[in-house]
């Protein structure tokens, strides 16, 4: 804000010093109960979620691994390497940018995680993933 000041409005920017930490509380408690939750999506709703991302091959985003959207995607073959609908850029040695070239007329969409919980776990030169979120639980 141009010409303004914390001397001529303190008011005003008192409370916007704690929005940061305000909404990173908010983002965390939010991702932690939707990581925890135990039950699937609506069926309906995966349903259409499916056959829309099937017939666009759209960009998912998510804000963590969503084990919700992660395991309706396994079961129903968006994910399946690169003949998926959607890819992540992970491969059996680890995440590679590489892979998320799109080579050969492959089409695929972007499945990308903006805050990951722990899916794929590096130990030394080995890579781990869970294939089932379910097995995940944050505390």
């Amino acid at each position: 804000m141009t010409g303004v000041s914390r001397e001529v409005f303190p008011r005003l920017f008192a409370p916007s010093l704690n929005f940061p930490k305000i909404t990173a509380t908010y983002i965390h408690k939010v991702a932690t109960r939707l990581h925890n939750y135990d039950k699937g999506l609506p069926q309906r709703f995966e349903n259409a979620l499916v056959e829309f991302v099937k017939n666009t091959h759209s960009h998912i985003a998510t804000l963590n691994y969503d084990k919700l959207l992660y395991n309706s995607f396994i079961d129903n073959d968006i994910f399946n390497g690169y003949d998926g609908v959607l890819v992540d850029g992970m491969l059996s040695h680890g995440f590679s940018s590489a892979a998320l070239e799109r080579k050969y007329n492959r089409r695929f969409g972007y499945y990308l995680h903006l805050h990951g919980s722990p899916l794929f776990i590096n130990q030394h030169e080995n890579v781990f993933k869970t294939f089932h979120a379910h097995n995940l639980l944050l505390t």
